[in-house]
C-alpha cells in the first residue's frame, strides 16, 4: 500500500515530468511477431507506467505451432537483436513475452534468456515463464493443473518444465490450437471452459499457459469458476 509520503513523491514526479505517459516507468515487452493482443496488457498497468513493444521473427513463423516451431523462437540471436532495438527507448526493465519459447528447452532455459537480455541491454529482465514460477513459489503453491492452447506435444514440454521446477502437475489439457492468430482471437470464454475442464483432481492453482490468451474478463467469473471446480471435486 502506498503511504502519504510515497504518494506525495509520486505526485511531484508526475508534475515535474509534465504528466507525460510513462512518467513513472516504461517497460519493454519483447514478443514474437505473431502476437496480436497488445491491447490486453494496457489494462493491467498502474498510473504512470507505459509499454513499448518490439517484435522479432524466425524462418518458422508461418509453420503450425509445434515443438520445432516454438524452439526456433527461443534462439537467442533474434531475441537479443530485438532487445537492442528496444535499448534506445530506455525502458526500466524488459519482459520476454513468450510463454512457450521460454519453457520449450527445459528447466533453466527461461533464466538463460533473461540473463542474456540483461547483459545485452543492462537493465533488469525476466521472462513470462520465470515470473509465473516465481509468483507461484512466492504464494506457496506447488500443485498445479495445466490448461494450454497448444498441441499436446508442446503442452507436455510445459508439464516437464514445471515438474523440473519443483511443481506437482495434477493434470493437463490441450486445446490443440496451431496458430497464434487462433489463440489471440479466442474469447475469454474459451479459456474459462478449458480451465474448468482440466481440473479433474484437487489442485491449488490452474496454470493457464500462453501470453496471448485474453484473460482480462476472467475475474468476473471467479465465483462461478470456483463453484464448478468444487462440484467436480465432490
Amino acid at each position: 500500500m502506498v503511504n502519504v509520503e510515497q504518494r506525495h513523491e509520486q505526485v511531484m514526479v508526475k508534475r515535474l515530468s509534465g504528466g507525460v505517459g510513462g512518467w513513472r516507468a516504461r517497460l519493454g515487452l519483447l514478443t514474437p511477431d505473431d502476437g496480436i493482443n497488445d491491447d490486453e496488457y494496457w489494462h493491467y498497468l498502474p498510473e504512470g507506467v507505459s509499454l513499448i513493444f518490439t517484435r522479432y521473427r524466425t524462418p518458422t513463423r508461418f509453420d503450425p505451432i509445434s515443438p520445432r516451431m516454438v524452439e526456433s523462437y527461443a534462439n537467442l540471436q533474434p531475441i537479443l537483436d530485438a532487445a537492442e532495438t528496444l535499448r534506445i527507448t530506455r525502458p526500466k526493465a524488459i519482459v520476454f513475452l513468450c510463454n512457450s519459447c521460454s519453457f520449450v528447452r527445459g528447466v533453466g532455459s527461461d533464466r538463460k534468456i533473461a540473463q542474456a537480455l540483461q547483459r545485452q541491454v543492462g537493465i533488469p529482465a525476466t521472462t513470462i515463464s520465470t515470473a509465473q514460477v516465481q509468483a507461484l513459489k512466492t504464494l506457496g503453491i506447488y500443485r498445479v493443473a495445466v490448461a494450454a492452447p497448444y498441441p499436446a506435444a508442446v503442452t507436455q514440454l510445459l508439464v516437464k518444465f514445471l515438474e523440473g521446477n519443483g511443481f506437482e502437475v495434477t493434470s493437463s489439457q490441450s486445446a490443440e490450437m496451431e496458430t497464434e492468430w487462433e489463440i489471440g482471437n479466442a474469447p475469454p470464454s474459451v479459456w474459462y471452459d478449458l480451465a474448468c475442464e482440466v481440473d479433474r483432481k484437487p489442485s491449488a492453482y490452474c496454470w493457464l499457459a500462453v501470453a496471448s490468451a485474453r484473460r482480462r474478463f476472467l475475474n468476473r467469473w471467479n465465483t462461478t469458476w470456483e463453484n464448478r471446480w468444487s462440484a467436480r471435486r465432490r
